[in-house]
């Protein structure tokens, strides 16, 4: 009896399987889905650029990052008090579909931009118009089924495909963008990584981080960093590697 449970729930899962998963695959191929710009009420200019990777920590179409600095630099250039940039690493359970089916990280992301447009242009020490908002959305595949039971199941294998988009790739992109911001000294730059796109961020920062803190320290100096603010939000990292990190960026600067 427990043999025939077995074999039948196999069977149910076997047959869902195709129907439920998620393919790797680009989600934003053309320019208007993955740039859009909008304008506040009260004048402040945002936008939204998707920058795609792969299983292997690849990124789609890097067509995708070039959009984004030229998109960052028209605002710079634009603006008073230059812009601000947030990067946001989703985690797992999403990817970079505004689907419900997909978990709809992105179109959450896009209405969290759209807030941040209209605080700045409140803000008080700022023109009506305030600075201009980018948001980049750093999108990989944490959503592999549709399914919640499957989607619960590949907590493990979504962990490694996050160690491999933490990768010299997303380095690139992630530097490219804060340099172009940072081009205007009045640019506020903001990094957040949730889940296991906190892990994403912690791979792909940490080397780096800890060889410009030593290398500063070397020189008697401190390390310049492009970012006001870093944000690792409940992380699926080793919690040794967390405090490792802490203590060689942070206890040492």
């Amino acid at each position: 009896m427990r043999l025939a449970i077995l074999l039948a729930a196999m069977v149910v899962i076997g047959a869902a399987l195709p129907g439920g998963c998620v393919g790797n695959r680009m989600f934003n191929h053309a320019p208007e889905d993955y740039l859009r710009t909008f304008t506040t009420e009260g004048g402040v200019p945002y936008g939204v650029v998707v920058v795609e990777f792969d299983d292997q920590g690849e990124p789609w179409d890097l067509g995708q990052l070039d959009a984004a600095v030229d998109l960052i630099r028209r605002l710079n250039e634009s603006s008073e008090h230059g812009v601000v940039l947030l990067q946001f690493i989703h985690g797992w359970k999403s990817n970079a579909s505004r689907e419900a089916d997909s978990g709809a990280r992105l179109a959450w992301f896009e209405e969290r931009v759209a807030e941040l447009a209209q605080r700045s242009g409140r803000a008080a020490n700022l023109p009506t118009t305030g600075r201009a908002v980018i948001g980049l959305y750093v999108g990989w595949r944490g959503r592999t089924y549709s399914l919640p039971i499957l989607i619960d199941a590949s907590f493990w294998n979504r962990r490694v495909a996050a160690h491999r988009v933490a990768s010299i790739r997303l380095l690139e992109v992630l530097t490219r963008t804060a340099n172009a911001a940072n081009e205007d000294p009045d640019s506020k730059c903001i990094l957040i990584g949730h889940s296991m796109g906190g892990l994403v961020l912690e791979k792909t920062l940490g080397p780096a981080l800890v060889s410009g803190v030593l290398a500063a320290e070397n020189q008697g100096g401190s390390l310049p960093l492009q970012y006001d603010l870093i944000v690792s939000a409940n992380p699926s990292t080793d919690a040794l590697y967390s405090k490792q990190l802490i203590e060689v960026t942070l206890i040492k600067q």
